[in-house]
């Protein structure tokens, strides 16, 4: 028989698999946003095989590009997230 806590237990592992992307976008725009102090929307960033997609406008895409190394190194260090490069659309 499945105790309650072993349920809870199992129930908040599959919520966190499923709610991934979820944590990974919000360290995504958190980091964005710390670095150049800009906010952008869940629905303009994808992450793919390491390519983190961005829609944003040129004058963000400006500031992006000065703030890449900065931003894949604190992704790297502090979430474990791997950025190889940046697409820009």
């Amino acid at each position: 028989m499945i105790s309650v806590r072993n349920l809870s237990l199992l129930l908040e592992k599959i919520s966190r698999s499923l709610n991934k992307d979820k944590f990974i976008k919000d360290a995504i725009i958190s980091t964005i946003s710390d670095s150049i102090k800009i906010q952008i929307s869940e629905d303009k960033i994808s992450l793919k095989e390491g390519v983190l997609g961005i829609n944003t406008t040129p004058i963000i895409k400006n500031e992006l590009i000065l703030k890449e190394d900065l931003i894949k190194s604190t992704l790297k260090n502090n979430h474990n997230i791997n950025i190889v490069r940046f697409l820009y659309k």
